[in-house]
């Protein structure tokens, strides 16, 4: 484990040093000093944060110029599963319900390096509009608040991100059925039933929120972000004018209504390689926002990496990269090299997960220890005289000295044979495996669907390849996920997608503008061949 320093400002800083980064494409010179003495200092935009909430502002705003343990590290939970069609969920396939074990993406880090991630970050929505009434989209803050509230108390922070659905027509994307094209913040925010809408979806947010403020957990806040993506209802039709307004009342009302004194606000953007002339655009400004991040920091884009570095830096505010999906693919250790040598200012990266894509995160690389214990990087923990959880010689279910137990769950004498649910090695509910009694009881699962989409009655214990490509066990609760990936041996799809849709890879029907931003990354290196092939 790393010990903070003890210095809040270096003595480079100190002595007024200009310091000379190299990002790729020649030295950039930065004056350092001028930079610290605007970054140290700055007021959380609510004037009104706790004592604790400034401190973790106080940390991000000094990071930058510490010489190492200077990056704090996170990763994002698993709240949520894409589910096979005639589940117990819903009736068609492609939407979410929750995962058994929503915690798992941080805990498993802890379990294969003995470090807690610094943030423990997660999805807060649905945004599947199956599961949306105008007024009543569903949050995810009873799956993922015991896991911040447990973060908290060893030594972590952590940072929900928020998807609103349109409180004008209950869609996300522009392209769902039903969408009735742009709203703006007099209809947000003026007298009716899209004002009343969009506040039920606030209230809804700020009731999880204030859960965390009472157990003294510090949020980093991420609403409504990507606003440079054409994938969500904000964009690129709503105003600068009307973005700030919308987010400024939420500020206020979260501020000034709710008491959430515990919230710093995160801007953060799909890519920052623009013209600076955007940035004014697409900026909630600066009274509104804490801090500013990437979600997937210029990976697709080598050549614009300095343009985006200048372009964080210029906000004036703490940055880091919020969605760290797949730097290098087959090794985590690139994260640490490109903050390096490229953006060296960054104050924390996190781990990227997503019900499509839950092998994205910190757990599945190959340095993983490598990289939580490189010179730079924070955990929790180490953060400013936090906890260190301490299990050495204990046993499973001993108190770690921070809240939380040792073990991992599916460790010997964990009880996860006694749990009720089919997790780590089980075949079955709380049956299987090489800790449980043998699955002997007698059922079956008439609603299973394989992946080609044709329907298969189980037998117990009976494994298939499901629509989401992952893998399903016949269980006498019926067909319960594995959390293992599989192939589909078929290379057909049944039946035509709906208008304005396409057959991805592994025979879901995605939207045009879904298989245009992923496929070049996740299934077909050519995306406007393969776009156009389909129809779009």
């Amino acid at each position: 484990m790393h010990q903070a320093s003890g210095a809040i400002i270096p003595r480079a800083l100190s002595i007024g040093l200009v310091l000379t980064t190299q990002i790729g494409c020649g030295d950039v010179p930065q004056d350092s000093s001028a930079r610290a003495s605007a970054l140290i200092g700055q007021q959380p935009v609510n004037p009104n944060a706790s004592a604790k909430t400034r401190a973790v502002f106080d940390l991000l705003n000094e990071l930058p110029y510490r010489s190492d343990n200077k990056v704090i590290s996170g990763q994002v939970l698993h709240p949520l599963n894409w589910t096979p069609e005639g589940s117990e969920y819903v009736p068609e396939p492609g939407h979410l319900a929750p995962y058994y074990a929503p915690c798992d993406r941080v805990d498993d880090i802890h379990a294969q390096t003995g470090y807690w991630v610094g943030i423990s970050s997660s999805e807060y929505t649905d945004w599947e509009q199956s599961f949306y009434s105008p007024g009543a989209q569903r949050m995810v803050d009873g799956l993922v608040n015991p896991c911040f509230v447990a973060h908290n108390q060893r030594g972590g922070i952590v940072s929900p991100h928020f998807h609103p659905m349109n409180p004008k027509d209950g869609t996300y994307f522009p392209s769902d059925p039903g969408a009735q094209g742009p709203v703006t913040a007099a209809e947000i925010l003026g007298p009716g039933p899209i004002h009343d809408n969009w506040m039920a979806i606030l209230d809804r947010a700020a009731l999880g929120l204030l859960e965390l403020k009472n157990n003294d957990v510090v949020v980093l806040w991420r609403p409504m972000h990507a606003r440079d993506a054409g994938w969500w209802w904000g964009y690129p039709n709503m105003s600068k004018e009307d973005y700030r307004a919308i987010w400024a009342h939420m500020v206020d009302y979260f501020s000034n209504t709710w008491g959430l004194d515990n919230i710093l606000y995160v801007q953060s953007w799909y890519f920052l390689d623009y013209d600076p002339g955007k940035l004014d655009q697409i900026y909630a400004g600066s009274n509104n926002v804490d801090i500013v991040a990437v979600d997937h920091a210029g990976e697709y884009n080598a050549a614009g990496w300095g343009l985006e570095r200048a372009n964080l830096l210029s906000f004036g505010k703490p940055y880091g990269i919020t969605q760290v999906d797949c730097f290098g693919c087959d090794t985590r250790s690139t994260i640490i090299d490109h903050i390096k040598y490229q953006w060296p200012e960054t104050t924390f990266f996190i781990g990227f997960d997503h019900p499509l894509y839950p092998t994205d995160g910190l757990g599945y690389g190959q340095n993983t220890q490598a990289l939580l214990a490189d010179p730079w990087v924070l955990n929790a923990g180490e953060l400013f005289g936090g906890c260190t959880p301490q299990c050495d010689g204990l046993s499973c279910g001993a108190s770690d000295g921070c809240g939380g137990t040792c073990g991992n769950a599916c460790d010997s004498g964990c009880g996860h044979c006694s749990n009720s649910t089919m997790d780590c090695d089980e075949s079955g509910v709380d049956c299987g495996g090489s800790e449980c009694g043998e699955c002997t009881s007698s059922y079956s699962c008439p609603d299973g669907t394989l992946c080609d989409g044709s329907p298969v009655t189980g037998s117990p214990d009976e494994q298939i390849c499901g629509t989401d490509l992952i893998l399903w066990t016949c269980t006498p609760s019926g067909w319960q996920s594995t959390g293992n990936d599989c192939t589909c041996p078929s290379t057909s799809c049944p039946g035509p997608c709906q208008d304005g849709y396409v057959w991805g890879a592994d025979c879901q029907c995605y939207p045009c503008w879904d298989w245009c931003s992923f496929c070049a990354s996740n299934y077909d290196p050519d995306c406007e061949a393969a776009t156009a092939s389909r129809g779009c």
